[in-house]
């Protein structure tokens, strides 16, 4: 994914929110960007993978509540995805 100037970021979808279809194990509503950032971050930061690994067999959806951390402390305005968009999981984390 490469952008040449701002035009190009801005009219593409690189900003447009989760358009999942079904339920979330996620919380929080993100941009395809900040999704983007955080699996770069996750990808370079060997604690983040060990953490999922050690939480998985306590909370299946470890790795979406890490995501949901992050993104509060990142995005400038956390949004809440509606509870209909929430999986049963989540729901209980939430």
């Amino acid at each position: 994914m490469s952008f040449k100037s701002i035009r190009d970021i801005l009219n593409s979808d690189i900003l447009s929110e989760t358009k999942d279809i079904g339920y979330s194990d996620r919380v929080l509503k993100s941009t395809r960007l900040e999704r983007e950032i955080f699996r770069d971050i996750r990808n370079k930061t060997p604690e983040i993978k060990q953490f999922e690994e050690e939480g998985r067999p306590i909370l299946s959806s470890i790795k979406q509540l890490i995501n949901d951390v992050f993104q509060a402390f990142y995005t400038i305005t956390p949004k809440m995805l509606d509870d209909k968009d929430l999986s049963p999981a989540a729901k209980k984390v939430k």
